[in-house]
């Protein structure tokens, strides 16, 4: 299955953002919201311009109830993309 083969493609290369990215889209899917922000995390950490990671990652936070930490990351990613509109509204919601 797709989770086995991108497990698999860490073992062959564990800097790969996107496969962290894609094993987190699973296990959010799963609803294990625990190892889909631990890998969120880690496509995060290693790739700082990935802007969809950092977008699903402040919703995982917003989920989980780490507000200062989403709101964190929604201005990140303002700063690289000023009119993007999912972000200002959750922004906006976060902090009114």
């Amino acid at each position: 299955d797709e989770k086995k083969y991108l497990s698999d493609s860490l073992n062959l290369d564990d800097k790969n953002p996107e496969v962290y990215y894609k094993l987190a889209l699973i296990f959010q899917e799963q609803n294990d919201l625990i190892s889909a922000m631990q890998n969120m995390e880690k496509a995060v950490s290693l790739n700082d311009d990935f802007v969809d990671a950092k977008f699903k990652l402040a919703l995982l936070y917003e989920h989980m109830g780490k507000r200062e930490e989403a709101i964190a990351l929604y201005e990140q990613i303002l700063k690289v993309d000023p009119t993007n509109d999912a972000v200002i509204n959750n922004l906006a919601m976060l902090e009114g």
